[in-house]
């Protein structure tokens, strides 16, 4: 289709509010990547380059496990683009959605599992630093749609494109994030820190162990929507462990100061949560889990590696 840098491009498979989102390969290896570039539309507003460029600044300072990994980024004429690992596998919601169709919910064990790594990955973020100076990033997106379990069992945050950093605290006039994940603090436009992306991962949590939003805004009108963030009633499954109840209550306070104090804490007792249930879940029981459930989609995922074609300069 065409080239950016060493990246033959496949298709364009998504439009994001702020990019659009590439399949490619990289022809030194074949091997399959993403490539995300600011919309054609978006170059001519200076907030949208400004946050285009923190979100590719900060994604290359980003090494762990369980983050999306940068490739590289670069830039053609005056349009800059991030190169990412592609992920083959499903999202999260997906993943709640395939396993709804069968009236089931994932079993305990696996809901914590992915909460831990998750919030392993935030905590990474959180902390991140450059020369002894922390950047104070906060994800902002924490959702369903933007956690990735990948076929071989692996838990990957995506998208920073709503990144919030100690650099960037300029007001905004357009909210950043998801209804159903906000925190009160973000509803209210009001100054973030981790604790915000705790709450989501709390709602998150919920939602897996029940199958039932922590928040359920979907129906009601825009009118209604902040006002239910901003002082959240979230209803706890008795039915669930105490210990569990306890960390997610803890985790959605109204008030940051009353919840964990960072993704690091919130983590700890989630592990401490799964270990109490005595049943070992790993990357290997996800990946079985992932395979199982998304068995034809994962068997046509293997396709032949596409030749090599003349194309022109993607500008």
């Amino acid at each position: 289709m065409a080239l950016v840098g060493r990246f033959d491009i496949i298709d364009r498979f998504a439009v994001g509010g702020m990019a659009d989102i590439f399949r490619a390969r990289d022809t030194r290896d074949n091997s399959p990547v993403v490539i995300k570039r600011l919309r054609a539309d978006r170059q001519s507003q200076p907030d949208a380059v400004r946050a285009f460029h923190q979100e590719i600044e900060i994604h290359l300072l980003m090494q762990h496990p369980n983050i999306v990994r940068a490739v590289e980024a670069g830039s053609l004429g005056d349009r800059e683009h991030l190169v990412l690992e592609f992920v083959a596998g499903h999202t999260l919601a997906d993943i709640m959605e395939r396993a709804g169709q069968v009236n089931a919910t994932l079993p305990h064990a696996f809901a914590l599992y992915i909460v831990a790594e998750l919030l392993g990955a935030l905590h990474h973020a959180h902390t991140l630093a450059v020369d002894g100076m922390p950047l104070g990033i906060v994800h902002r997106d924490v959702t369903p749609r933007n956690v990735f379990i990948s076929y071989d069992g692996q838990v990957k945050l995506a998208d920073f494109g709503a990144v919030r950093s100690a650099r960037n605290q300029k007001q905004e006039a357009v909210m950043f994030g998801s209804p159903g994940y906000l925190s009160p603090e973000q509803a209210e436009q009001s100054a973030l820190d981790c604790r915000s992306d705790v709450f989501a991962v709390a709602c998150i949590l919920l939602e897996l162990l029940t199958g039932q939003r922590a928040l359920d805004v979907a129906h009601l009108p825009d009118s209604e929507v902040l006002s239910v963030h901003k002082n959240p009633r979230i209803l706890l499954d008795t039915n669930l462990p105490d210990d569990v109840v306890t960390t997610i209550a803890r985790a959605t306070a109204t008030s940051a100061r009353a919840r964990h104090p960072d993704a690091l804490a919130m983590e700890l007792e989630v592990r401490e949560s799964l270990a109490a249930l005595n049943l070992p879940v790993d990357h290997r029981a996800m990946k079985l889990l992932t395979r199982t459930l998304f068995r034809r989609e994962y068997a046509a995922s293997f396709v032949p590696p596409l030749p090599r074609q003349d194309v022109s300069p993607h500008s």
